[in-house]
């Protein structure tokens, strides 16, 4: 913490050594002769210029000076310099008369108060959805305000910074205000257009080495009739409804403060649909729950958070191991906090958000999975941790917002037939990458089939995909995976690589791409 220093004696003691006795602040006085400096007061940042100028009825020819030694510096025509450090300095102006008059600087650090929201902006088609982070510097909260700067005609924004779009093309604006200093804010420009027509996924270049047509986006099996087309519709099962089950009615609290895991882990164990509705503060758990249905939110993106993570699988947040779904399950609408700080390094790497293992037809999709002490999702992964040994197929991961993955974003480990697209993928520190196709060193796991597109980036610190395949894993002959088609993201990088592939893999296609 800086200290201003006190400068009235030095001062004096200066004003003396200089034969003369000064007059008040800004040397205004009766005698004809006085001076006067301007300006008299004044504030400067270390290392700022003012210029003095003084104003008297006869000869204004003076020495100027400085009275504390380590106040700056000042020249013959009144051109002050402040020093580098804080406190109150005093300008003095002496005739040759002996008359004189003193100016006071106060020199203060600059704030660095500021609200950065990301993306700065984005385009999307009517309807849709974004989700925006912020981030603040220098104030005393780090909670944020959104809003919309066109009101409801230009769309909605909810409290964790999800925007969705209305459904008239035009230019909008979504500003973060700061509740600890409502002067500071950011604003990003969203551009919304009319939703194309839908085009079929482009064919590779032919190579020398025949590449196959890329496995086309199949339309998954319609949703459940209650079950909205996105996140954020209110909506709930009718009582009437034996299909579903509320964990309210298991005794799940949502204060924030009772342990929910029994409630969430009974109600998963019905094999029924899970809805949970809006909670007063959040769910919080402390160990898994292992899924057998579908589970969805009201519409209001209800929390569930995790406690006690350390980065171990005993707090991974849902389990789905060796589930197969006639029709297609969904996990949607929900909030998913695995409560990493983004800088302590955990003790393991497989607290996940969502572990997906030896599983068949789910889709994940309109969530905001965060802060996972692993990945925020887990395609595979080992038995002995919330995984299966055998392979999973019919997943898609569709309009997340996945963000701040000690890990990986999403980590395929054995798997057939998968999709992951139209994700808004946020990663900042730099172990692994955001995703990560890389099965397991057993001779077994492989990755094949698998479309990775549409996908926005904010990878600073590592690649945005990657194929990877242990050098150890497999014999000569055999491949870490197949047909994996990379297209149309987008997206931040480091310099070097937006997608990295090693090892032994066959008819990869990466094209369309947009990295920066």
């Amino acid at each position: 913490m800086t200290q201003v220093r006190s400068h009235r004696l030095a001062v004096l003691a200066t004003a003396a050594s200089l034969g003369f006795i000064l007059s008040a602040c800004g040397g205004s006085s009766s005698d004809p002769e006085a001076l006067s400096i301007s300006p008299v007061e004044s504030a400067a940042a270390p290392g700022d210029g003012i210029k003095f100028a003084v104003q008297g009825p006869s000869d204004l020819t003076v020495a100027w000076a400085v009275a504390e030694s380590e106040g700056g510096t000042i020249d013959s025509g009144g051109n002050y310099t402040a020093p580098l450090s804080e406190g109150t300095y005093h300008v003095v102006a002496r005739r040759h008369s002996g008359t004189g008059a003193t100016a006071t600087v106060a020199v203060h650090n600059r704030s660095t108060a500021g609200v950065a929201v990301s993306p700065h902006a984005a385009t999307l088609v009517a309807g849709s959805s974004v989700a925006f982070t912020v981030r603040l510097t220098g104030l005393a909260s780090s909670e944020v305000v959104w809003s919309v700067a066109e009101g409801s005609a230009g769309g909605t924004i909810s409290s964790d910074g999800v925007y969705a779009a209305p459904q008239t093309a035009g230019t909008y604006h979504v500003v973060a205000t700061s509740v600890a200093n409502a002067s500071q804010s950011d604003t990003a420009t969203l551009t919304v257009t009319e939703a194309p027509a839908p085009t079929p996924a482009p064919t590779p270049t032919p190579t020398p080495t025949p590449v196959p047509v890329p496995v086309p986006v199949p339309t998954p099996t319609p949703v459940p009739a209650q079950l909205p087309s996105n996140g954020t519709t209110a909506w709930a099962p009718t009582a009437s409804d034996a299909a579903w089950v509320n964990v309210n009615d298991y005794g799940a609290r949502g204060d924030g403060v009772t342990d929910d895991t029994s409630a969430f882990q009974t109600a998963a164990a019905t094999g029924k649909q899970v809805f949970v509705p809006k909670p007063g503060s959040f769910y919080l758990v402390t160990g898994p729950i292992s899924m057998r249905n579908t589970i969805a939110g009201d519409g209001s993106m209800p929390t569930i958070k995790m406690r006690g993570a350390n980065g171990d699988s005993e707090h991974q947040i849902l389990r789905y191991t060796d589930q197969h779904f006639a029709s297609m399950a969904y996990v949607q609408g929900l909030t998913l906090d695995g409560q990493w700080n983004g800088t302590t390094t955990p003790g393991g790497e497989y607290a996940h958000g969502i572990i997906i293992g030896g599983t068949s037809n789910l889709t994940v999709r309109y969530n905001s999975i965060l802060n996972a002490m692993g990945d925020c999702v887990m395609i595979g992964g080992d038995p002995g941790r919330g995984g299966s040994a055998n392979p999973s197929s019919g997943i898609y991961v569709l309009n997340n917002r996945l963000d701040n993955a000690y890990r990986c974003n999403v980590a395929v480990i054995y798997a057939s037939n998968y999709w992951i697209q139209n994700n808004t993928i946020n990663k900042y520190n730099s172990y692994v990458t955001a995703i990560d196709n890389e099965p397991n060193s057993d001779n077994v796991s492989s990755d094949t089939n698998g479309t990775i597109s549409d996908n926005v980036f904010n990878c600073p610190n590592t690649a945005c995909v990657m194929l990877y395949h242990f050098p150890d894993g497999y014999p000569a002959s055999g491949l870490a995976g197949s047909n994996i088609v990379v297209t149309r993201n987008t997206g931040v990088f480091p310099s070097g690589y937006g997608f990295a592939q090693v090892g032994n893999w066959t008819n990869i296609t990466n094209s369309g791409n947009a990295w920066n």
